[in-house]
């Protein structure tokens, strides 16, 4: 018995400790990202392959939802963001981030019509940076890059268009 309490013991020191080290930066941010910050860019690859940079968006509104296919949370805003994506047009640009690399992403994102880009963060490195724990995470970011607004949990299509107003 103590030889298993001992090593338990250690890893649990080990993981503590690790609570106090600093997050990754990007760009120079190293708070995270909080509502007037300025977002950190990112680039990830989205489903055909392409790599797809935040900071490719300047100038631009741009929503980055943080989500995974297994959340129920997820998949009840889906519809709010498929309409609002369709209607936006190229006035607001919405970046899907998916946070589980387990899964088949390209058939489900398929079966379910999905409308908006959706990039593969395999490495949860941008999820780490944007200190995402808890899904669905949605940022939104004005033209110059700043975030305006970090919302944790369901959005419906009427707060997506009042959070996008002008």
């Amino acid at each position: 018995m103590k030889k298993v309490i001992v090593p338990v013991f250690y890893v649990f020191i080990l993981m503590a400790g690790t609570a106090f080290l600093p997050a990754p930066t990007v760009e120079g941010n190293s708070t995270g990202a909080a509502p007037g910050e300025k977002a950190p860019n990112f680039a990830l690859e989205d489903l055909h392959g392409n790599t797809i940079k935040l900071s490719d968006y300047r100038g631009k509104k741009v929503i980055v939802l943080f989500w995974t296919d297994w959340c129920p949370a997820c998949m009840e805003e889906l519809p709010a963001f498929n309409r609002f994506y369709a209607e936006a047009g190229d006035n607001i640009i919405l970046l899907a981030v998916h946070i589980d690399p387990t899964n088949d992403l390209p058939s489900f994102v398929k079966k379910k019509k999905i409308l908006f880009p959706v990039l593969a963060d395999h490495k949860g490195k941008v999820s780490h940076i944007y200190r995402v724990n808890a899904v669905p995470t949605t940022y939104f970011i004005d033209e110059k890059g700043r975030i305006t607004r970090k919302h944790v949990g369901v959005l419906s299509y009427e707060n997506l268009q009042e959070y996008c107003k002008d």
